[in-house]
C-alpha cells in the first residue's frame, strides 16, 4: 500500500532584516505595513519597512502556492 503525500496549500514570504544593534537577521513573514520586531538575541526593537503587495502576491503566484516547490516525484 503506497501511503499519499499531503501537499503544500500555502506559502508565506520570510524576511530577514538586520537588527541595527548586533546585526542578527531577524525574521518576519513579508510585512505589510510599517511595523516594528524585536530582536530576540538582543532585544533591541526596531521599525521594519514594509514590502510591496503585488511583489508578494506574484512570488505567491509563480510558486503555485508551494506546490511548484515540490519535488519531482512526490506529486
Amino acid at each position: 500500500m503506497q501511503e499519499e503525500f499531503v501537499h503544500p496549500a500555502e506559502v508565506e514570504i520570510l524576511l530577514f532584516y538586520p537588527c541595527p544593534r548586533c546585526g542578527r537577521k531577524v525574521p518576519a513573514i513579508a510585512p505589510k505595513e510599517v511595523s516594528q520586531i524585536k530582536c530576540d538575541e538582543c532585544g533591541q526593537v526596531f521599525l521594519i519597512a514594509p514590502v510591496d503587495e503585488k511583489g508578494i502576491c506574484y512570488l505567491k503566484t509563480a510558486l503555485v502556492h508551494g506546490l511548484a516547490l515540490v519535488r519531482e516525484g512526490y506529486n
